[in-house]
């Protein structure tokens, strides 16, 4: 008499893909879908908007950022969330961080691009924030720029690209490397400052195991970034 005991059946097999493989699905929403969003309202892009123009264009980047969160959420691939998140030590290690970064790009990475000849432009989103916040296009604009860009892009560079790397190089390769992408990432006048920003979320990342220290510090450099361009515009400017 044949048996039906469906617990000795044999477990489906799993897919044991590496962590970068994830990281490209989310990169790919993350460019693709506010490019798709721009077409299809016809937002008009260039160099020459005014700075009011830029609150669409801000706010086509949340189906992107959505994507990349719902892609770290169903194909995990051992991405680290929490782990050993102490609230007081990350924001500590933050402010002493701005202690020796805001000296250095207040002061020191104007004088450099002086020596380079290179005139410094504030980042043309921030001064969108300048002024007064007129209708609900701001608010999710700043949404955008305080926390759905802050999380997706932790979720790709010190999630998904850091998980890959560290498969293949060491913990401070890995570190400086996600950094000098990160700096890229934002363009190459702020490839440097934003360089020593990847450099402090890299290392929050690696010390506490997990992304919930980067996510916190990124989202609180954005708001206060943004608070100090919607309360003083002369310092971005």
């Amino acid at each position: 008499m044949q048996e039906n005991d469906l617990s000795e059946k044999p477990a489906a097999p799993r897919l044991d893909l590496p962590p970068i493989t994830g990281g490209l699905l989310a990169a790919m929403g993350f460019f693709l879908l506010p490019a798709l969003c721009v077409e299809l309202f016809a937002i008009p892009i260039g160099q020459d908007l005014s700075p009011a123009e830029l609150g669409p264009l801000i706010v086509c980047q949340i189906p992107g950022c959505l994507f990349v969160l719902l892609v770290a959420l169903f194909w995990p691939m051992g991405l680290p969330w929490l782990g050993d998140f102490r609230l007081w030590r990350t924001i500590g290690l933050y402010c002493g961080f701005l202690v020796l970064w805001y000296p250095l790009v207040i002061f020191g990475y104007p004088l450099l691009l002086q020596w380079l000849d290179t005139e410094f432009e504030s980042q043309s989103h921030l001064l969108y924030f300048v002024g007064e916040w007129d209708g609900p296009l701001p608010w999710f604009a700043a949404f955008t720029a305080c926390i759905a860009g802050p999380v997706a892009e932790e979720i790709m560079f010190r999630g998904y690209l850091t998980s890959g790397l560290l498969r293949f190089v060491g913990r401070h390769t890995s570190l400086i490397l996600v950094a000098l992408l990160f700096g890229l990432f934002h363009g190459p006048l702020y490839a440097l400052p934003m360089f020593g920003m990847g450099l402090c979320f890299g290392y929050l990342r690696q010390s506490s195991g997990g992304l919930a220290a980067p996510i916190l510090v990124h989202i609180l450099h954005n708001s206060h970034t943004l608070l100090m361009a919607w309360v003083s515009p002369s310092l971005i400017e």
